[in-house]
C-alpha cells in the first residue's frame, strides 16, 4: 500500500463532454491524456501516468489550430516530469 508523501498541483491535459442517449438524458464523461510512466511510477506498479502540461503551453492546448496534429503532439512532447515520491504505508498489526 502506498502512502502520500507530498502534494504538488499539476496542470494536466483533459477533456470533458456531456454525453446523452435516448434512455439517458445526459452524463458527463472525462478523459485525461496519459503516457508510459517514469521509472519511479512504474516500479510502484502503475503502467500509465498523466502528462503534465507546462504553463506556457496552456493557451495553445486550449485554443488549438484545428487539424494541426503536429502542434498538438509537440505540446504533449514538451513536458517536464515531476519526480514522484512515495513510501510504503505501515501495515496495521
Amino acid at each position: 500500500m502506498l502512502s502520500h508523501c507530498r502534494f504538488r498541483a499539476l496542470q494536466v491535459f483533459d477533456s470533458w463532454r456531456l454525453a446523452s442517449s435516448v434512455s439517458n438524458p445526459g452524463f458527463y464523461t472525462f478523459a485525461i491524456v496519459t503516457d508510459d510512466p517514469p521509472p519511479e511510477i512504474a516500479i510502484a506498479g502503475h503502467y500509465r501516468c498523466i502528462i503534465p502540461v507546462k504553463s506556457e503551453n496552456i493557451d495553445a492546448w486550449l485554443n488549438p489550430e484545428l487539424g494541426n496534429l503536429a502542434a498538438a503532439s509537440a505540446i504533449l512532447d514538451d513536458r517536464k516530469w515531476p519526480f514522484y515520491e512515495y513510501q510504503l504505508a505501515q501495515q496495521a498489526a
